[in-house]
């Protein structure tokens, strides 16, 4: 799904009604609804067709090319990549696109590891070593942590996971637009906010991961960002949005829950 419009999302109409009138009455109940088994309650709306894209052969290129038009020429412009975002339900939705998105960014791409270990105040700590080798660490992920691995590249966007000093504007969530990558630190340049345009200098930090599937507590040291944006974030207003998500394979998603971070 998709909304791309220049005019206030009420002003953006289908079917007799705005979008923003649509999106109150999914929430009211008051959108018809349907089932594809007799067995099965009614629980299924239409999605009006102005909103949908057809994927064809690669819908996560087809989302991206609609949402994000002539990248390869505007990706160095904050004021543009500002002005966009993808919404999508689940982290693997996040990463397909985030891959994508930086083969469209010109140069080299610079990928950095994290080091993972378990940390020391973990219950039965040599055990836990001998059960979990770091290769095992490295590939777990977590919801608002570093990933192990992480590919940049200048120009790209990265959106910081923790709040390292708000006195100059280097907060959780604030976006940033890289500009600089080393061994050690990665220089850039915020985008939107108070702070927009500042030089700001990111470096490596330790960062403790206590996940009730684990058994232990997962110590990582890795530049506190995400690769590219996270396309869950929806703190402001935006010219081109769209959502992404395959609903029906994705256990415990709520349409409303996508639908509403359009609006």
């Amino acid at each position: 799904m998709r909304v791309t419009s220049d005019l206030p999302n009420q002003q953006l109409t289908f079917d007799g009604m705005s979008f923003a009138d649509w999106t109150l009455s999914i929430g009211n109940g008051q959108i018809p609804t349907k089932s594809f088994n007799k067995n099965q309650p009614s629980d299924w709306i239409s999605i009006p067709e102005p909103l949908l894209l057809q994927p064809g052969s690669h819908p996560t290129s087809t989302i991206c090319d609609e949402i994000y038009t002539d990248f390869q020429a505007k990706s160095y412009r904050a004021s543009y990549l500002t002005s966009r975002a993808i919404v999508t339900p689940t982290n693997k939705n996040v990463t397909d696109i985030n891959k994508h998105m930086l083969q469209q960014v010109p140069g080299k791409v610079h990928t950095y590891f994290s080091a993972d270990t378990i940390h020391s105040d973990s219950n039965d700590c040599a055990r836990l070593d001998a059960e979990y080798p770091t290769e095992f660490l490295n590939t777990l992920s977590f919801s608002g942590f570093p990933d192990h691995d992480i590919s940049l590249k200048i120009f790209a966007p990265i959106m910081l996971l923790r709040n390292l000093n708000p006195d100059i504007g280097l907060c959780n969530g604030t976006r940033i637009m890289v500009t600089y990558l080393s061994t050690y630190v990665i220089k850039g340049l915020i985008m939107g906010g108070t702070y927009d345009g500042s030089v700001v200098v990111i470096p490596r930090i330790i960062v403790n991961i206590n996940d009730h599937n684990w058994p232990f507590v997962l110590k990582r040291r890795q530049f506190p960002n995400s690769s590219l944006l996270r396309h869950d974030d929806q703190q402001e207003s935006r010219t081109n949005i769209g959502s992404c998500g395959r609903l029906p394979s994705e256990a415990g998603v709520q349409p409303w829950a996508i639908i509403g971070c359009c609006f």
